[in-house]
């Protein structure tokens, strides 16, 4: 997509499940005070779009094949 991208651990889809759940039972007041805990309590790791036209080439023959009828 040539978007930056954060990413967590795998257990991240755990960690947001505990938030809601902390969230409905009135431990923390809203998303933003859980993303908050999230982000001061997991490292996370930020990647930069690099080779991009080579990722764009390969996207155009990828979409060719798809248009084929065999």
């Amino acid at each position: 997509t040539g978007l930056p991208l954060i990413a967590g651990p795998a257990e991240t889809t755990t960690t947001g499940n505990l938030l809601a759940q902390m969230m409905a039972a009135g431990e923390i007041n809203s998303i933003e005070d859980g993303r908050e805990i999230m982000i001061n309590s997991i490292n996370l790791s930020s990647y930069e779009p690099i080779n991009t036209a080579r990722w764009e080439d390969k996207y155009e023959k990828y979409k060719k094949i798809l248009t084929l009828e065999f």
